[in-house]
């Protein structure tokens, strides 16, 4: 609502005008900026899933990031008016994304250790195992009990087919069950993000 002066006839602005277009411009770039961030922490951090995978890994959560982003932009336009209701769903989105994210974090470090190795070439490389030994594997295991899983592929095979170490069957299940655990993980960490800026954001109309 805008008010005249009598005589003077200059117009004064109250406290309900919106925000400059500006403002709500860098307010939606620094939204954007948490959810590459949030997409592309794994990569950061170098617990990724391996290089096999991360072309298909990439897609993904780049389009995760999209579909998030996009999301958090629909609910803040469409509930703008209730500006008192949003901080409180996005604190409660934001602390219930992060113990969602806790969770997956540990699941998909267990799971990254057991289903992962490091070969030692130059450069070193990590590559994707299986859980269930080719029976020439076992064989060898049987003779060879306290072997680590990097000699026993050295001494079966090598790093270009560790289907013979591993039967092809489990190693595949491996690479579905790190890439699905690494999209969840970025999900459920871009929501905690994305949740936390909206909590800081100023109540003032936020659409646009």
């Amino acid at each position: 609502m805008r008010h005249c002066g009598a005589r003077i006839g200059i117009d004064v602005p109250d406290d309900t005008t919106p925000q400059d277009p500006i403002i709500k411009l860098i307010l939606k770039a620094v939204a954007f900026g948490v959810a590459l961030l949030g997409a592309y922490f794994g990569y950061l951090k170098n617990c990724a899933p391996p290089a096999d995978e991360q072309g298909f890994a990439i897609g993904g959560i780049v389009f995760i990031a999209a579909a998030i982003y996009l999301l958090f932009m629909a609910v803040d336009n469409n509930f703008a008016k209730n500006v008192e209701k949003l901080p409180k769903i996005y604190l409660g989105t934001a602390v219930f994304g992060f113990f969602l994210f806790v969770c997956c974090l540990l699941y998909y470090q267990y799971q990254y250790n057991e289903r992962t190795l490091v070969w030692h070439s130059e450069p070193p490389v990590r590559i994707t195992i299986g859980n269930t030994l080719t029976q020439k594997a076992k064989n060898h295991l049987e003779k060879n009990p306290d072997i680590t899983k990097e000699k026993l592929l050295g001494d079966v095979s090598n790093a270009n087919a560790p289907e013979r170490v591993w039967t092809l069957e489990s190693i595949n299940e491996s690479k579905t069950l790190l890439t699905c655990m690494y999209f969840m993980m970025v999900a459920t960490i871009e929501i905690t993000l994305l949740a936390t800026v909206y909590v800081i954001l100023p109540k003032a109309d936020r659409t646009g």
